[in-house]
């Protein structure tokens, strides 16, 4: 596999070769072994100049982008899109994928390009991008820049439902939806095996002389440096022999040493610029007695993972993802952001319990030992595997090949759900607030057969959709199913009964004998998925396929013939939903789209459907039936709201409508 991996940083290049200051590359690189050949994509500084960590090694290129020296040079940035965007043109065609990092503007112009080149994307996201942007203000004037990051933030999470991405840390993941959207929570771990040491070299180091705490990272404003400064200040007040070493580089460096000097602690503070990977900040790591982390916001610090291998207690702020990394506070003391005291006590804590040191320095060992950069290298490259072989999957399922016109005898299809009838009003199907918009009281079904029998004849769709002027559908497989046969068939009419397979035989819904008996009467019966997810449409293609199949099977063991007719659950249809439909051997496919056209798929039709609520009047079907444009425009404006609705504010969505999707397994079900 050829995978291009793209980064918002600056390299740098010499006679030697491309090099980067940024570690986090180390791990990218360590994909090329398992993957095949790693591209990595970025800016090239036009300096010739040596960084620590050449881009180098087998299966390992770089492709130099166009150099602009940061997203707030606006204009310089905008002369560079176009010629970045003629650079990627040339790799696509030997690419197999791309992983784009956010929250660079390139990223989404860039998984643009790829997908309409057919070649599969994965984001990959490192931190929460409005608060990324809010600490990185130059300014108060470029205030306007945070509603732009916080409308990207929400367009990465919308595209996380249905693009495959990486996130860092379980505070993203919760908030990217790792439980239901195709995402990878995954750590940026340095950390060797061998890098890890023993428990007790760990618990050996004496705390009777100089106390050495340690602070790894940018000395710049998000990491709010200052406060070690003003923690070492605290604890020397009381006890002299502390001293913090701090390793990193930054805007806020010298300040921070003039601040250190302010207080009176400018021995004590000992500013160690930058150290790169490998045995001298290994050396550094065991030399300290304690490691602490006081940023402001991250997502997974890879110094986490660092501190753990070289069995240090940790104190951290509790912010992002370092409370997960510290298992809730197990592995490490976990204080709140820019509160010296509680920082304080916490390292004085530490100074006095060897039984709370000892605790914390075991836990962070068996952390470390399953935080190693070949465990997270082996997932990210699993994930980004099983992402391009779904991508491909989809590719060679048949593309939508032809779109014509609905055929006139077969000009409206009708969509039911549950007839409510007889004196006790038994229940059926789905219930909740949701559901109950789809049931129709019998009297107002009757009302609505008759002016059907008015416009035109009712029967049944073949395989390719055609059929006669009406057709009528009845969803979900509720208990008022023969219920709504004998109307039907009072009339001389036959109906399409799609039904749930896993709720066959339970309360509300027919039993097994129930859906036979509409065969043997006329009916036609078939699919309504298996287990009716919510959001059919965004589930990974692997269980749209179970789905289908499961389902096809189910009734074609009962009926002792496959069915040929199939109905998308939730309303959630896409082009993925129907070539999974087709791929299982369905040949017709209704959704909820209120469209009269026939789209065909390979071997499957496609049809559009008018959705008939509790709420819906006769005159309203007499409508539809009848063609007419008011009643079609009013009822595809619904349609597209609510699908709209559910896509971009699905938590919003259930609130308003009462649908309640998370206890579907209770017998409820979001609409």
């Amino acid at each position: 596999m050829r995978l291009a991996i793209y980064m918002d940083h600056i390299y740098a290049a010499d006679a030697a070769g491309v090099s980067t200051e940024h570690a986090v590359m180390l791990f990218a690189l360590e994909l090329a072994p398992r993957l095949g050949e790693v591209t990595v994509l970025g800016r090239l500084d036009p300096e010739p100049r040596r960084a620590p960590y050449p881009i180098a090694g087998p299966g390992v290129r770089f492709t130099a982008l166009p150099h602009y020296e940061s997203l707030r040079e606006l204009m310089m940035f905008a002369c560079v899109v176009r010629r970045s965007c003629a650079v990627l043109g040339r790799e696509l065609h030997q690419l197999d994928a791309v992983w784009l990092f956010t929250p660079s503007p390139l990223s989404l112009i860039f998984a643009a390009m790829a997908r309409r080149r057919g070649v599969p994307v994965i984001f990959g996201v490192r931190q929460d991008t409005s608060q990324y942007f809010a600490n990185r203000l130059p300014s108060p004037r470029w205030v306007w820049v945070l509603p732009l990051a916080r409308a990207a933030d929400q367009l990465q999470r919308l595209l996380a439902r249905r693009v495959p991405t990486t996130v860092v840390g379980h505070d993203l993941a919760r908030k990217f939806g790792a439980d239901r959207n195709p995402v990878l929570e995954m750590g940026v771990s340095l950390v060797r095996r061998a890098d890890i040491t023993t428990l007790a070299s760990a618990r050996s180091k004496a705390w009777n002389g100089e106390l050495r705490l340690l602070m790894v990272g940018r000395i710049e404003q998000e990491k709010n440096p200052l406060l070690i400064v003003d923690v070492i200040a605290a604890l020397r007040s009381h006890d002299p022999r502390w001293t913090v070493d701090v390793v990193g580089e930054g805007p806020l460096a010298e300040p921070l040493r003039q601040y250190a000097n302010e207080l009176g602690v400018g021995d004590a503070v000992r500013l160690c610029g930058y150290v790169p990977q490998g045995p001298e900040l290994q050396a550094i790591y065991r030399q300290a007695h304690a490691f602490v982390h006081v940023s402001l916001t991250e997502g997974l610090p890879q110094v986490i993972f660092e501190a753990q291998a070289a069995g240090l207690p940790i104190v951290g702020t509790d912010v992002g993802g370092v409370s997960a990394a510290l298992a809730n506070g197990v592995s490490g003391l976990l204080v709140p952001p820019r509160d010296v005291s509680a920082m304080t006590e916490a390292l004085e804590r530490l100074r006095d319990n060897v039984a709370l040191r000892n605790r914390l320095i075991e836990a962070g060992l068996r952390t470390a030992e399953t935080q190693t950069m070949d465990h997270h290298v082996a997932r990210v490259s699993s994930f980004i595997g099983e992402s391009v072989r779904a991508f491909e999957h989809r590719a060679r399922l048949p593309l939508l090949v032809r779109t014509r016109p609905m055929p006139r005898h077969a000009s409206c299809v009708l969509m039911y759900h549950d007839v409510l009838g007889g004196v006790n009003r038994e229940p059926s199907g789905w219930t909740g607030r949701a559901a109950e918009r789809y049931k129709l009281a019998l009297p107002a079904f009757e009302r609505h057969l008759d002016v059907i029998a008015a416009g035109g004849g009712v029967g049944l769709l073949g395989e390719d959709g055609d059929g006669p002027d009406v057709a009528i559908t009845f969803d979900d497989g509720g208990s008022s199913a023969l219920l709504i046969a004998d109307a039907l068939e009072r009339r001389g009419w036959r109906g399409h009964f799609l039904v749930t397979t896993s709720r066959i035989g339970t309360p509300g819904f027919l039993d097994a004998e129930g859906v036979r008996a509409l065969v043997r009467r006329g009916h036609v019966v078939g699919s309504h998925s298996h287990t009716h997810p919510t959001r059919m449409a965004q589930l990974p293609i692997a269980e749209m396929l179970q789905e289908w199949e499961r389902s096809r099977d189910v009734l074609h063991e009962l009926l002792g013939t496959p069915p040929f007719i199939a109905s998308v659950p939730g309303g959630m249809y896409s082009t993925e939903v129907g070539r999974a439909a087709e791929s299982a051997g369905y040949q017709l496919l209704l959704t909820s789209e209120p469209y009269a056209t026939v789209c065909q798929l390979g071997d499957l039709t496609v049809v559009g459907r008018c959705t008939v609520r509790s709420n819906t009047g006769a005159g309203t079907v007499a409508g539809y039936i009848e063609g007419d444009r008011l009643a079609q425009r009013w009822t595809r404006l619904q349609w597209l709201a609510k699908v709209n609705a559910k896509r971009l504010a699905p938590r919003l969505y259930r609130v308003a409508t009462g649908a309640t999707a998370v206890r579907q397994s209770g017998g409820e079900v979001d609409r």
